[in-house]
């Protein structure tokens, strides 16, 4: 499969803080139209990759690409541009703004935002406004809040905050999503709420690459399991493949 029909690529990538090699060669295609789980021990360099591919973080050395460009080193708003949506396990909404706020400042293109634009071409200004107010109540109801558009998205429960996380990247048009941490701190039913969302997602034919530690969870939402001690894959395939090696179950449960 080539780079310009793989949603996002990473080429040899490595990370060192001081002289803590965290990330020591991560290589990996990610396969399109599915969910990829990154696993292993605590320190295994699966935020840190994160931060990477995301442009959070610029690698020592490697190449990252989405969607066959070069975005190594970018800054994430660049590869948000370009079909990229990211999580973080705290999760960042503007409290006091409206779920469908919080949505309409991702859904808003960068056109709409520039002063020259506004100033210049008002009509298309408004249809922009307008498209990006109806793409964010979309991704709302997506996610099942779109009766809650009009409330704070402080006020939201837990569960709720980390679907409207969600619905902020779909508002931005993201192609392929990186979850960090999606089912932390969420009980039974809303990690089962937020499964369904995630199946959703994929059969829509979006991308997700996400970090999860509830194996469970794991097992019950992704294809294809990555296996990672200090960045690097030890194993790769089916969660029921990588998670029958025993050699592996040790390195996770003695970190």
């Amino acid at each position: 499969m080539g780079a310009a029909n793989t949603p996002l690529v990473a080429r040899n990538l490595k990370k060192a803080f001081g002289m803590l090699e965290v990330v020591s060669g991560f290589d990996h295609e990610l396969a399109p139209g599915i969910v990829t789980g990154l696993v292993g021990p605590n320190g295994a360099g699966k935020t840190t990759i994160f931060n990477m591919l995301s442009g959070v973080l610029a690698p020592d050395s490697g190449e990252v690409l989405l969607e066959g460009k070069v975005i190594t080193g970018k800054p994430l708003f660049v590869a948000s541009r370009l079909g990229l949506g990211r999580s973080f396990q705290e999760i960042r909404l503007f409290p006091s703004l409206s779920c469908l706020d919080n949505c309409i400042l991702y859904a808003q293109s960068v056109s709409s935002s520039s002063l020259v634009h506004t100033v210049f071409l008002p009509r298309s200004t408004r249809r922009q406004a307008a498209s990006a107010r109806q793409r964010s109540r979309e991704a709302l109801a997506f996610v099942g809040l779109e009766s809650q558009a009009d409330v704070l998205a402080g006020s939201l429960s837990y569960a709720e905050q980390k679907l409207l996380a969600i619905a902020r990247l779909m508002s931005l048009g993201a192609r392929t999503l990186l979850l960090d941490e999606p089912a932390s701190g969420l009980d039974r039913r809303g990690v089962e709420t937020l499964l369904e969302v995630v199946h959703r997602l994929v059969d829509g034919g979006r991308t997700v690459l996400l970090i999860e530690h509830n194996l469970d969870v794991v097992r019950d939402s992704c294809q294809v399991v990555l296996f990672l001690d200090r960045g690097t894959i030890l194993a790769a395939g089916s969660p029921d493949e990588v998670f029958a090696r025993p050699e592996l179950a040790e390195v996770y449960f003695s970190a």
